[in-house]
């Protein structure tokens, strides 16, 4: 009986040690590790604060009429599987931090809530990568997706604080300059292309593969700063001045080194 007792009692134990770990597991692809340290030393009601991070936010023009035309499980398939390869984009970067989806729009941070090198050449990449997997997904499924709907990106550097909203079910989340400028870019961008500041353009560290283009009409509501579409350079075949109309066209920069 006691021996029986004793390989229960270390069943049990293996059982609540997998409990603990697959908990860890959902935490940290919940929260900032960051953030997820402050949790357990009692720090949680502390904000991180950066001067200069950049944030990245996405929608889907035209969703609203392609998914009104399918079922909820198709819509629900079709958003896991472009949420899934963004994760996956962003975990490339240890440094990009997903903020959270909603619906159809995609929302991340590079900066915070730990400081970056260069968080605009880092955002940027990763907004390719972006505009890769919306074509990608465009090309290999055209009987589900069609071509009614595409990315708008709209990118910006800028101050911004984060920290946990909430006790239950815990968001961190992004507010600030950023996030205001990036949502503001999104909305008047156009369809697969990406939107910027004037400052997130002069923030790069590398340019040679981005051809900036003058918003037509658009200027930042507090500031006046003009935004830019930062269309990607097509690989040298003689058209290094045409405006790109397949992303696959462009010459995409190296990889960037996911250290802080």
């Amino acid at each position: 009986d006691a021996f029986e007792a004793a390989i229960e009692g270390r069943r049990e134990q293996r059982a609540a040690s997998l409990r603990a770990r697959q908990a860890d597991l959902l935490l940290t692809a919940t929260l900032p590790q960051h953030t997820l340290n402050q949790l357990m030393t009692g720090c949680a009601g502390e904000l991180d604060e950066a001067d200069s991070a950049a944030v990245f936010f996405a929608d889907m023009k035209g969703f609203t009429a392609w998914s009104a035309r399918r079922d909820a499980i198709s819509v629900f398939k079709l958003l896991s599987r472009i949420t899934e390869e963004l994760d996956a984009a962003a975990a490339r970067r240890s440094v990009v931090e997903k903020v959270k989806t909603v619906g159809d729009a995609y929302w991340a941070v590079c900066g915070l809530p730990e400081p970056v090198v260069d968080p605009a050449d880092v955002i940027l990449e990763f907004a390719i990568d972006a505009l890769m997997t919306i074509a990608n997904v465009r090309e290999t499924d055209t009987t589900n997706w069609g071509d009614a709907v595409a990315f708008r990106i709209g990118v910006a550097v800028e101050r911004c604080t984060g920290g946990i909203l909430g006790t239950s079910r815990l968001s961190y989340e992004v507010v600030g300059p950023a996030t205001d400028l990036a949502m503001f870019c999104e909305a008047r961008g156009e369809p697969d292309r990406i939107c910027a500041t004037q400052l997130f353009y002069d923030s790069l560290s590398e340019i040679s593969h981005v051809h900036p283009i003058p918003h037509p009409t658009a200027v930042t509501a507090h500031d006046n700063q003009p935004l830019l579409f930062l269309d990607l350079q097509p690989e040298k075949n003689g058209n290094e001045g045409s405006q790109l109309s397949s992303v696959s066209q462009c010459a995409l920069p190296p990889p960037l080194m996911s250290s802080s």
